[in-house]
């Protein structure tokens, strides 16, 4: 019995080590390339498209001469209007910096910032295609890299940058696959008094 218990545990740390070690080789043998630049108007006029819900949002919500709740009486209402053109887990987190998770009420956050590519301070440092293969999947995507900088006057965002990752359809347009890096800073009065002229 002490024998067959013996080779049974044996058996299992045997295929412990052999799942661990397939774990890693899939993670060493993921491939990143950065195929090419790409051109910093284009891409600029790409990000700027893909946060608009975001600036028409501050524009909407926020408008100089106060908040204004017409159009957004709940939260669940924001998240509809994010998840139209915000891929789903990019709509909540946004979200969330607005407002409170009750879905039926509308506790808004006021002290925070979050600059878009509307706002001034804000600049596209780098644009380029980087293709990531997965060899033991036999999968390559592509992506468009939009790296932007705060170079604004709110000393906690300098020397800051985010990275935004777009995807192409199947008709070519880009579209926003993911955001990291978000610059987010409590207590500063999130309005649209940064925005460009």
């Amino acid at each position: 019995m002490k024998n067959l218990s013996k080779l049974i545990i044996s058996i299992a740390l045997a295929l412990l080590v052999v799942v661990a070690t397939t774990g890693c080789n899939r993670v060493t043998t993921l491939k990143t390339i950065r195929e090419s630049d790409f051109d910093r108007e284009t891409a600029l006029a790409i990000h700027m498209e893909a946060y608009r819900p975001i600036y028409q949002f501050i524009l909407d919500f926020y408008p100089k001469e106060g908040p204004r709740h017409e159009r957004f009486q709940t939260r669940a209402d924001i998240l509809d209007y994010m998840s139209k053109t915000l891929p789903a887990d990019v709509a909540k987190t946004v979200t969330r910096f607005f407002v409170g998770d009750e879905a039926e009420s509308l506790t808004v956050h006021y002290d925070v910032f979050f600059p878009t590519p509307f706002h001034s301070g804000v600049v596209v440092k780098e644009a380029y295609i980087e293709r990531v293969e997965w060899p033991n999947m036999g999968r390559v995507d592509r992506y468009l890299v939009v790296i932007d900088r705060y170079t604004g006057e709110l000393s906690s965002l300098s020397d800051t940058q985010r990275e935004t990752r777009y995807t192409q359809d199947t008709e070519g347009v880009w579209r926003l696959h993911s955001i990291f890096g978000m610059w987010v800073v409590s207590g500063a009065m999130y309005s649209p008094h940064g925005l460009r002229d």
